[in-house]
């Protein structure tokens, strides 16, 4: 029987243990490692076509939102900070303030929108979220 025993639990045995550890303990961390990389390649290599071709159709366009998304950002804070709030101008802490929102926004709500998603399909909740944005 070969144990699956990650590097970092091994180290720890080995210092609870104070001493070097066995053979055993080395070969199992060996056996999981090349079997789990062997599994990933082969299951990369076997995809099925419609799951190839959906691939090809939604990644390119998945990538341009997300690199466009990734490109505005920078100029949020410049927008931020030219407004003011309460007749005050923005100091960095409130454009700090705003990300930091926007931020726990997405930890906070974005698991219950991914559920709503898979209930209601990605198809519609894409098409959603480009109309509000």
């Amino acid at each position: 029987i070969v144990r699956a025993v990650s590097p970092s639990t091994e180290r720890c045995r080995h210092r609870r243990r104070g001493g070097d550890a066995d053979e055993e303990d080395v070969v199992a961390v060996a056996a999981a490692a090349t079997s789990t990389a062997t599994a990933t390649a082969s299951a990369a290599t076997s995809k099925p076509t419609s799951v190839k071709s959906l691939q090809l159709r939604f990644l390119p366009v998945f990538w341009l939102l997300r690199l466009a998304f990734w490109m505005s950002g920078p100029y949020f804070y410049q927008v931020y900070a030219s407004k003011s709030f309460h007749g005050e101008p923005a100091t960095a802490a409130v454009v700090s303030r705003i990300f930091l929102v926007g931020f726990a926004s997405i930890a906070i709500f974005g698991p219950a929108l991914g559920r709503a998603l898979d209930a209601h399909g990605r198809k519609r909740g894409t098409i959603a979220a480009c109309m509000v944005y």
